[in-house]
């Protein structure tokens, strides 16, 4: 077991719509090798997400909805 670590913070600052890291890339990326492994096409995968949030990416793609 490791000991933890004590920080002291007067704030901290979450980056949850890509103001200070854009990681569009590497979730692309990660949709793509997933439709992959399942036998689907990434680019129609894509398709579906644009102008949606990533928190219902895997609704759309649970219920169907992409294809």
């Amino acid at each position: 077991m490791t000991a933890a670590t004590v920080l002291t913070a007067r704030a901290l600052l979450l980056d949850m719509d890509g103001t200070l890291v854009n990681s569009d890339a590497a979730v692309e990326r990660v949709w793509r090798r997933w439709a992959e492994r399942h036998g689907l096409d990434g680019t129609a995968l894509m398709s579906c997400f644009t102008g949606r949030k990533r928190i219902s990416y895997s609704w759309f793609v649970t219920l169907g909805n992409c294809f």
